[in-house]
């Protein structure tokens, strides 16, 4: 398998943007109810994850090959049921995945690290201690231990 998401089973890919696959794919999506098409599609990424996890474990706890067809396909069912909850939420895959950049930018400002991923500083506090004022994550220490 390839990994710079040119190549996969001998196919070429066209280069979609994120917002152009969403927009695709709600042409498969139900219109159901809000509630309802919210609730089928958060079971139905649980779901597709678990295909993904059982792949993997089966990879790694007994041997098996990790076919990249088969995590293809599943990584995307994955991908349609986020497409699918993004888009009853309002949100762009494209934003979703700025911010998910952002988020980590700021949370790992010099890359990974296992000790930061430890002791991050406090979102709502913005790791500025706050005696006194008791928060919800961090008790006023501005640190959230994992």
């Amino acid at each position: 398998m390839t990994h710079d998401g040119m190549k996969h089973a001998g196919m070429k890919h066209d280069g979609m943007k994120l917002n152009e696959y969403q927009e695709l794919a709600q042409r498969t999506a139900a219109s159901r109810g809000s509630d309802l098409g919210l609730t089928i599609s958060g079971l139905g990424i649980c779901g597709e994850a678990g295909e993904v996890a059982e792949l993997i474990k089966k990879h790694v706890g007994h041997g098996h090959p990790l076919p990249s067809d088969k995590l293809c396909k599943e990584l995307g069912d994955v991908l349609w049921y986020l497409a699918d909850i993004a888009q009853r939420n309002g949100l762009t895959l494209e934003l979703v995945a700025r911010e998910n950049i952002a988020k980590l930018k700021a949370r790992y400002p010099e890359g990974f690290s296992s000790e930061r991923s430890r002791n991050r500083p406090c979102e709502i506090c913005n790791g500025m201690p706050n005696e006194g004022l008791a928060c919800d994550r961090c008790n006023g220490t501005g640190v959230v231990r994992q």
